[in-house]
């Protein structure tokens, strides 16, 4: 859908998420350890766009909601959200 059918160039871009995934992950989990909602939001903003342009409709809904909630400042629920996303996207660099 936004790479006009070209597969190579998706390929690419999807190697360079994988290998960009675990990075956010951590960033993520330290900003959920301590209940630092601003880095939370930015990794969440981030993932958004990312899995929305691969095509993980569901888990880019999943991001903007943590967005939200951590703009809000619900840290529990930002951090249940976080943790949601989290294991999500562990399930999507093991199935590669």
């Amino acid at each position: 859908e936004y790479f006009d059918g070209n597969q190579e160039l998706f390929d690419a871009y999807r190697s360079a998420c994988m290998e960009q995934f675990p990075h956010d992950m951590r960033e993520g989990d330290d900003a959920s350890t301590q209940a630092d909602l601003q880095p939370l939001r930015r990794v969440a903003h981030s993932l958004k766009s990312v899995l929305l342009t691969l095509g993980y409709r569901e888990l880019s809904a999943q991001a903007r909601m943590l967005e939200e909630t951590s703009h809000a400042g619900d840290r529990a629920q930002a951090r249940a959200q976080w943790q949601a996303l989290r294991n999500a996207l562990s399930q999507v660099l093991h199935a590669g």
